[in-house]
């Protein structure tokens, strides 16, 4: 005779993090079934069978898109108005960030097109080897990073990239919000499950919701 018994274990929404060895989770189950009847000529009480599953925890990519306008923190010095005003130019900055969760992560690329003719100035920085690059024909900005150990910007800083865009609205954007870099992207492979991992961040307008030093009220495009 055989049977089954089906079951659901819910797990935590995140997993504690709070040192570097906070890493590579696993949920790990054990059953146990019993039988009063034992194969013919065997001395016991019971027959006893016993098995375990273990799965391992998918950690998890977050990317984060800022812009600003005044950041001297940055080290780049944004020229030009704010609010926008048509043909005239205005630079701001953009900050790219990755935090890193509970597995180490491999392959990590971020990605993004340059939006409503915004052009990259050149200037750039990152705090890894590697930084953004940009391609002013295209628009496509991308970030090759690599390898990201797990709970990188979760007890320590994020890896940040910061480059300078510049843009020129037209006459016929007065009274509009523009988009400065659209969806960014970011993916990875997950090295102790080998699942990928993905995250986005919505797109970045002129309206600079994170930038706390402007207080207009009115941040659309001026003549």
């Amino acid at each position: 005779q055989s049977g089954s018994v089906s079951f659901k274990i819910k797990t935590k929404e995140t997993f504690p993090i709070r040192q570097l060895s906070d890493k590579n989770f696993t949920v790990k189950v054990q059953a146990q079934i019993e039988s009063r009847t034992v194969p013919t000529g065997t001395v016991a009480e019971k027959t006893i069978s016993i098995a375990s599953v273990e799965n391992k925890i998918t950690g998890q990519l977050a990317v984060g898109a800022r812009a600003f306008w005044r950041d001297a923190a940055s080290g780049i010095l944004n020229q030009g108005p704010y609010p926008l005003r048509a043909n005239q130019k205005t630079q701001f900055t953009i900050h790219w960030l990755v935090k890193n969760y509970a597995t180490d992560a491999n392959d990590v690329v971020m990605s993004a097109f340059l939006q409503s003719g915004a052009r990259f100035t050149g200037q750039i920085k990152s705090n890894v080897s590697s930084v953004p690059t940009i391609n002013n024909d295209s628009g496509f900005a991308t970030w090759n990073i690599g390898a990201v150990p797990a709970t990188k910007g979760v007890i320590s800083e994020p890896i940040e990239a910061i480059f300078q865009v510049e843009v020129t609205p037209a006459t016929t954007q007065i009274g509009d919000r523009i988009v400065l870099l659209g969806e960014t992207r970011i993916q990875g492979v997950d090295a102790w499950t080998g699942m990928r991992l993905e995250d986005e961040e919505l797109a970045l307008t002129s309206d600079l919701p994170y930038d706390t030093t402007i207080t207009v009220p009115d941040r659309r495009i001026q003549p």
